[in-house]
């Protein structure tokens, strides 16, 4: 028996009896219930008390542990034929039954103790074990029937003058309206607990902390970060203060969330993991919500098949567990990496089984069912279904506005403003966008406001007011330039990979209104950024040698070994072969282990030194000019992905012309028929007849680029002794 119960003990029970049952705890517990039959009644019920006391307080710690507790206060009951003790063994079982997401036989424990606590005129009893009905109701669908009960329980309690139970129920009841997405008929709630819970003073300090903890949740969720984030960073003050590590660890994982909407990816995925490492073996379960966080972690991201294949394992986990509406979530998340890749049937699939569990939780479903039409609306927009995708998109913000979800509301206003612009309605477009970004940068909600800047820049070129839209364009690639300081050198390529929409769009107009140094110096900000940022951010190239580190650090060791090996046996086999065939499995398995080396260099680099606050400056025309002298010229080439482009900067003058090469070309060119001609040159002898044909071949490739990249400068090269190409 655990250390707690017998201190519990030692100050629960008279002295009469107390040696006799912490002997019996220590030496054969098992024979508790028949040593307690023998007690008087008020000794037998301390034990029992004491055992309740544990098994609440062992919730955030061991659930199991909490329903071996539980089963000894049964067992007491009976012995002592005790309806009572039973009924409230039963409710402590059940209590910790959905902790553990058992969630029908939590459901149907509480509801057998309520009914014993009924038939010996307990109605306070009764009322308790409506408290924890209410958090099994989301994954049964009865959530109308826990709330009703709930309204019972609570004139119980104020009839008996019972505030501490009162105080819980409020509580639970307002988590209900959290996970269904009313955010404000849950802070009214939590509201009425809080004033219970600091007239109680000191014996309610727990209670604060999780009210606290459970505001921040709901603050969240209707978009105000600052408020969050206070209220979290307090609860989880407050239960380091008590000792509760893993409540503390909850809180830092919500707090985890507002750093992911503000666009601090870094420090979100960061704490992600953290939770997942501290959680995973004592709280699997929690271990595994904490996994579908990273999932929408590594969409921010653009990390789709990654997210696709945590998605997955995250759904089967919940499934398993009969935890429906975490499924649901991850659902949403797995839609979303399949639209991306243009997997449109099973993104549709997906969205299909989360409104399923959503609309099975009963009428009141509504905010969450908006969540998947803005889903439904984003796929139809990629599609080219634009009045879909407006009629979505329109419903659900309707919904939200009516509930005060800041944060998707600004998202289903921008899906909005997106369709209309599409369906030719430039001035409503506008409009909408506009209150979407006011909402994003009260905020501080970065891909909202990304999106709203963008999708403004485009409405106003589209109205013919390009200085404005120039504006609108550079405070998006700006608030993109402010994130990525913040990620790892792994995390940027696929961050900034579908962020390049304004960047171009500045290129584009520049280049029509010819403003050539604007759009050199865009173009050289864009390229240095991340250059810049990778040398600024130097010290994190040095991973940290630290008890948390060092196991990936080994592990990364194992897996570069096993894959040099397996490189090996798929694409270098022995010399003596001529034409050997590849080895598929080595081939098969090179891509996990690949996926497993990325997973792990990503978590070594988010516990290095946090460069973040040292942001490079990317120097101007005149200080590249300050640093070429006559006889060197600098040439830069672009791409909109369709047309090519050569800037030429000397000491004195800064030039751009169109190239007669196209972009598709130039990659054909230099990503096919080069790269496989080189390939196929090094496996022949360098003065065989095979050599001096791809030789040849390859200067004539040589020159195609000379003529379509360098000859149409010639008149800039004139007298040059030095090229400079960046």
């Amino acid at each position: 028996m655990n250390e707690n119960v017998l201190t519990g003990l030692d100050c629960y029970l008279p002295e009469s009896c107390r040696e006799r049952v912490v002997e019996q705890f220590q030496t054969a517990p098992e024979g508790l219930p028949a040593l307690c039959a023998t007690l008087m009644a008020h000794d037998a019920w301390a034990v029992v008390e004491c055992l309740k006391t544990q098994a609440d307080q062992y919730w955030g710690i061991n659930a199991n542990y909490s329903i071996e507790l539980a089963d000894r206060i049964i067992a007491i009951g009976e012995a002592c034929k005790d309806t009572r003790m039973v009924a409230l063994g039963l409710m402590a079982r059940g209590d910790a039954l959905k902790i553990i997401l058992r969630m029908p036989e939590a459901w149907e424990t509480l509801d057998k103790a309520g009914e014993l606590f009924r038939s010996t005129g307990d109605e306070v009893g009764w009322a308790r074990t409506r408290i924890g009905k209410l958090f099994t109701a989301i994954n049964l669908g009865r959530v109308q029937e826990a709330l009703d009960d709930a309204h019972r329980a609570e004139a119980i309690f104020i009839r008996y003058n019972r505030p501490d139970r009162l105080l819980r129920l409020y509580n639970a009841v307002a988590q209900v309206y959290d996970l269904l997405g009313d955010f404000r008929e849950s802070l009214l709630r939590y509201q009425a607990a809080r004033t219970i819970a600091e007239s109680l003073g000191d014996s309610a300090a727990f209670d604060r902390a999780n009210i606290d903890h459970d505001t921040g949740y709901a603050y969240l969720g209707l978009g105000n970060l600052d408020a969050a984030l206070q209220y979290f960073q307090a609860a989880e003050v407050a239960f380091n203060r008590q000792g509760r590590e893993a409540y503390a660890v909850i809180s830092q994982w919500n707090s985890a969330s507002i750093y992911l909407a503000r666009g601090d990816y870094r420090e979100a995925l960061r704490l992600f993991s953290l939770t997942v490492i501290k959680l995973q073996p004592t709280h699997p379960i929690q271990a595994t919500q904490a996994r579908n966080d990273i999932v929408e972690c590594y969409l921010a991201l653009n990390r789709y098949e990654e997210a696709l294949e945590l998605a997955q394992a995250v759904i089967n986990e919940c499934q398993a567990n009969g935890e429906q509406y975490q499924a649901a979530r991850t659902f949403l998340f797995l839609a979303t990496a399949q639209a991306y890749l243009e997997n449109y049937p099973a993104a549709q699939a997906a969205l299909d089984e989360a409104e399923t569990i959503f609309r099975a939780l009963d009428h009141h479903t509504r905010d969450l069912i908006a969540i998947v039409q803005v889903r439904r609306g984003q796929i139809a927009l990629r599609q080219g279904q634009i009045e879909t995708a407006h009629q979505e998109a329109a419903e659900a913000a309707a919904v939200f506005q009516a509930g005060g979800q800041q944060g998707n509301l600004a998202a289903a206003m921008l899906l909005e403003a997106q369709a209309l612009k599409e369906s030719n309605d430039p001035i409503s477009a506008k409009a909408r966008a506009q209150t979407a970004l006011k909402i994003a940068r009260q905020h501080g909600l970065l891909a909202q406001r990304y999106s709203g800047y963008l999708l403004l820049g485009s409405v106003k070129e589209k109205l013919g007011q390009t200085a404005r839209a120039q504006r609108y364009y550079r405070a998006a690639a700006g608030a993109i330039e402010r994130a990525q300081h913040g990620l790892t050198i792994t995390l940027r390529p696929g961050f900034l990979e579908d962020k390049q929409e304004a960047f171009r769009s500045l290129m584009r107009l520049n280049l029509q209104s010819g403003q050539t140094a604007n759009a050199f110096l865009t173009l050289e900000r864009s390229k240095s950024q991340v250059l810049l940022s990778y040398l600024a951010g130097h010290k994190s190239l040095h991973w940290l040698d630290t008890p948390q580190t060092r196991p990936l650090i080994n592990e990364l060791n194992t897996l570069r070994d096993r894959h040099q090996w397996l490189y090996r046996q798929a694409y270098l086999p022995p010399a003596a072969e001529e034409k050997p065939p590849v080895n598929r499995d080595a081939e098969n398995e090179l891509p996990q282990i690949e996926r497993r080396m990325r997973a792990i260099t990503d978590q070594l680099y988010l516990y290095t030194h946090d460069d973040r606050h040292h942001s490079p400056t990317v120097p101007t025309l005149a200080d590249l000019q300050a640093h070429l002298d006559a006889e060197t010229l600098l040439i830069a080439f672009y791409t909109d992905g369709k047309n090519l482009w050569a800037f030429s900067l000397d000491d004195q003058q800064l030039a751009v012309q169109q190239l007669p090469l196209a972009a598709e070309e130039l990659k054909r060119l230099v990503s096919k028929k080069l790269v496989d001609n080189l390939e196929w040159a090094l496996e022949f002898e360098t003065d065989s007849t095979e050599v001096r044909g791809l030789t040849n071949s390859i200067r004539r490739m040589g020159e195609q680029l000379y003529r379509g990249l360098i000859a149409p400068l010639e008149s800039r090269l004139g007298g040059r002794k030095r090229l400079v190409i960046v």
